[in-house]
């Protein structure tokens, strides 16, 4: 389990602050986000699936992310790369992981790199108009969690949510 301190103060505020995404509200639905899906970051791919990095992320959530809501999959330039949607955002992510404009990278470095995988998670969340709930409302996290991460499919409970976030930040 990665300290959750050093993982607030470390990972993603550097990280969400680098694409000026940041706010204590995400950087509690991150931190949130991260206890439940990967009990803390002590996972970095899904044991019977798919998903990777402590946000447990799906290939398909990534691959929308950046397919739809950055470059929209009907766009391309001359160069048959994609021009994106949200440029000013797509372009901010690209040059934090040191990628080329107009590409994909790699789902596979959100294992690797924390603060990545701390932007996509956020990226993700970006593209719902919803306001995020305020830091300090956990239930107000978890019905914005489940909404659009966990969704109605998910099996995770309130109480699981809310349980592993207090395990996670306080041992309890």
């Amino acid at each position: 389990m990665i300290n959750h301190r050093h993982l607030r103060e470390l990972i993603i505020r550097p990280a969400l602050k680098a694409v000026d995404l940041w706010s204590e509200s995400a950087e509690q639905l991150l931190l949130m986000t991260c206890a439940q899906e990967s009990l803390g970051g002590t996972y970095l791919k899904q044991i019977k699936g798919p998903a990777l990095s402590i946000y447990q992320m799906e290939p398909a959530t990534y691959n929308c992310i950046w397919n739809d809501y950055f470059f929209g999959t009907e766009k391309k330039d001359e160069d048959k790369r994609c021009i994106p949607m949200d440029s000013r955002l797509s372009t901010k992510i690209l040059r934090y992981v040191r990628k080329p404009l107009g590409t994909v990278p790699d789902i596979d470095i959100m294992v690797r790199d924390l603060g990545y995988a701390s932007v996509m998670c956020r990226a993700h969340f970006v593209r719902f108009s919803e306001p995020l709930p305020a830091a300090n409302d956990l239930d107000g996290m978890f019905k914005y969690y489940k909404k659009y991460y966990n969704t109605n499919l998910g099996d995770t409970t309130e109480k699981e949510f809310i349980d592993a976030y207090q395990v996670y930040t306080r041992g309890r």
